[in-house]
């Protein structure tokens, strides 16, 4: 992981690198983007809502679309992770931050599109940032004040998504829980109910939030999203320290290039 600290310090020092930048090579062309919409869905209203292309681009969430520049970036990661092995029929990818503003929310949904992208891959974005919930807001979904303050007798909200041909589920819980384990256990009976290949779970900042690690024991993978010019060497050794030597930890270095997500 030293390479990691390395790349830190050329980013500020050299030319504009890619918006996503992972150790991984040779992307592999997603062949079948042609997804049925008759697709089972099990949102409580039973409503698929139909973003604005335009407007989630705005919010740089690009992975629905193949053809896409930074997709393939994505891409790339999204490989490198279906190459590590599941420990349930839901392979289970967090993705973290050390601290707030590194693109860990951007990240998330791109990686859960370009999932979904895969006619086999059956995808739930699980926004698991009480601290500070955006998936809701950057894809133009209705109800995230709503959830924040929902009464503890609410549960899980799902709302499923499209954007061309592209399917995916957004979930929140309400209240939220505060243990990775009792997270996973709650949305068991969605995860069954979808049939879901992929749960990718946007996380609150892993040097700030003891839920942050609490999901380190639970999940298959972890992304860890690194910002060029704002994160510092101390914060990546601290963790390292917290991630130990476990497997399946992916180090992603984001706003790299002048069009940095």
């Amino acid at each position: 992981m030293e390479s990691i600290t390395k790349a830190l310090q050329r980013a500020k020092e050299s030319m504009p690198l890619p918006e996503v930048v992972t150790a991984v090579s040779d992307s592999i062309r997603v062949a079948d983007r042609h997804r049925q919409l008759s697709r089972r869905r099990t949102a409580a209203s039973g409503d698929l809502v139909e973003m604005s292309e335009d407007m989630i681009r705005q919010n740089h969430v690009v992975a629905f679309d193949a053809d896409a520049a930074s997709t393939r970036y994505y891409d790339i990661l999204r490989n490198q992770i279906l190459q590590h092995e599941r420990k349930a029929a839901a392979q289970i990818v967090g993705v973290v931050a050390p601290t707030r503003g590194c693109g860990t929310s951007i990240t998330a949904m791109n990686l859960a599109f370009s999932f979904a992208r895969i006619r086999a891959q059956r995808v739930i974005l699980l926004d698991a940032n009480d601290d500070n919930p955006s998936i809701r807001r950057y894809l133009g979904l209705p109800g995230q004040g709503w959830l924040k303050h929902s009464r503890p007798g609410d549960t899980e909200f799902v709302t499923d998504v499209q954007v061309r041909d592209v399917h995916a589920s957004v979930l929140t819980l309400s209240p939220p829980e505060h243990d990775g384990a009792e997270t996973i256990t709650r949305i068991s009976r969605v995860m069954r109910e979808t049939e879901t290949t992929v749960v990718v779970v946007d996380l609150p900042p892993l040097l700030s939030s003891d839920k942050a690690l609490s999901y380190l024991s639970v999940v298959d993978s972890i992304v860890v999203v690194l910002a060029a010019g704002q994160t510092t060497h101390s914060e990546v050794e601290s963790c390292k320290t917290f991630l130990g030597q476990r497997s399946g930890v992916q180090f992603v270095l984001n706003k790299a290039g002048k069009n940095g997500l």
